[in-house]
């Protein structure tokens, strides 16, 4: 099972995907996984700090939208699909709903694909 948190930041996604986590751990005895995205990999904990880093200035929504799908698909790649082929539940805070609302809406690049 793969579950993503979405919501803007301070709602709570990271202490309800924890308060899940333990619960499905010490209730369910579930092997589970917890993400964050982008993140969850070196290469994403990169775009992670690129993007945050004020010393680049703020990114168009179009170089951020690439910079996070590339942490994501290798996010996936690398740990997502192996983990769910091994039967473990997966965890993360954010995924692509995130790029949808904050680079496609906020960021004017729209939501066609």
């Amino acid at each position: 099972m793969f579950l993503a948190f979405e919501g803007i930041d301070g709602v709570g996604k990271s202490t309800q995907l924890s308060l899940l986590a333990d619960y499905m751990r010490d209730r369910h005895g579930a092997d589970v996984l917890t993400l964050q995205e982008p993140g969850g990999t070196e290469l994403g904990e990169h775009v992670r700090s690129l993007v945050l880093d004020p010393d680049h200035g703020p990114l168009d929504a179009s170089t951020e939208v690439f910079l996070f799908m590339a942490a994501r698909s290798h996010l996936v790649d690398t740990r997502i699909r192996p983990a769910l082929g091994e039967g473990r539940t997966v965890l993360c805070d954010r995924f692509l709903w995130s790029s949808v609302v904050y680079q496609g809406i906020v960021g004017g690049l729209g939501i066609q694909a």
